[in-house]
């Protein structure tokens, strides 16, 4: 909703790519909510680890695309291995594909950028959701 003014103010015109928008949010939401699993079990026996978990959540705003668009990335660091390496950000890819998908526009994010989000993806949402079952149960007890 917070889009709508913009939206209207630049006059964008909207396709039926806005109806993915949605599920970009989702994907964040999920994979903000997998950490979340992580962390959760720690947060409770250490409480300083919330602190931490904020400082990094400010830090990584300015690390994420909100603050600079895919073609300022890809024209700083090319396509070299610094490339490689920005994408283990794990909200590069669906911010870029929201604003892609918004604008109209395409950011020419490389296979590999999808294919590391998708791991990195999977592989936190189901080590948080085996981790947070096996832990859960002792965060209420040990209270």
């Amino acid at each position: 909703f917070a889009l709508v003014p913009f939206i209207i103010i630049y006059d964008i015109e909207l396709g039926p790519s806005i109806l993915l928008v949605p599920f970009c949010l989702a994907l964040l939401g999920v994979t903000g909510t997998a950490f979340g699993l992580i962390l959760a079990p720690y947060a409770v026996r250490i409480p300083d680890l919330v602190n931490i978990v904020q400082f990094l959540a400010r830090v990584g705003f300015f690390l994420s695309p909100v603050m600079w668009t895919y073609s300022m990335l890809s024209n700083k660091f090319g396509s070299g291995d610094f490339l490689v390496i920005a994408h283990l950000n794990p909200v590069i890819v669906p911010i870029t594909m929201m604003r892609d998908l918004i604008l109209g526009t395409s950011s020419g994010i490389p296979s590999y950028g999808y294919y590391i989000f998708a791991s990195i993806f999977l592989t936190t949402f189901c080590l948080g959701t085996i981790l947070f079952r096996r832990k859960a149960h002792q965060m209420v007890v040990g209270l």
